[in-house]
């Protein structure tokens, strides 16, 4: 079959390559898919907008740069789901818990449960984490307040600059 919802030839390249490649070459498949979402958006925007100095056209890049933002969050939650399935279509649900990162020998804690494999291991202490974590969450809300405050500052600027332009302010 051919056009847009072709699937990726994965069954052969996984049967030659072996799993983690066949993954990889899923990922690459949802990956090139998925950008043809933005690259329509930024072709239009970019088209209808491109010398046009209205308010509007400020506003529309500006959603474009904030779906830019949001997009990578959606396209990951996309490959969580699509290698989820390969996983279980290809029963290579083992080979996910093989390649979880190794616990570091610098790593510290106190022996506990954990509540998800009931095995006993090294677990970082609680109130540590939720203060590493808020403190993170304050300078992160900081930070996009002050891109913020800077956009609508720029905007701001950018809309008296034009304003003065078109209607030059006479002192005498």
């Amino acid at each position: 079959s051919s056009g847009i919802n072709a699937e990726w030839p994965l069954r052969p390249g996984r049967h030659y390559f072996g799993e983690e490649i066949g993954l990889y070459f899923a990922w690459l498949g949802l990956y090139t898919f998925v950008l043809i979402i933005p690259s329509i958006i930024g072709l239009a925007i970019t088209t209808v907008y491109d010398h046009d100095d209205t308010e509007e056209a400020d506003w529309c890049f500006t959603f474009y740069a904030f779906f830019n933002v949001v997009w990578p969050t959606l396209f990951l939650e996309l490959w969580k789901r699509r290698s989820s399935a390969l996983a279980w279509e290809w029963n290579t649900l083992e080979l996910e818990v093989e390649c979880r990162e190794q616990q570091r020998p610098q790593f510290w804690g106190k022996l506990g449960k954990n509540e998800i494999t009931g095995q006993t291991e090294l677990q970082y202490p609680t109130f540590t984490r939720q203060m590493k974590q808020t403190i993170s969450l304050v300078i992160s809300v900081f930070c996009i307040t002050g891109v913020g405050v800077t956009m609508v500052t720029i905007l701001r600027y950018d809309v008296s600059t034009r304003a003065e332009i078109i209607y030059p302010v006479n002192l005498f």
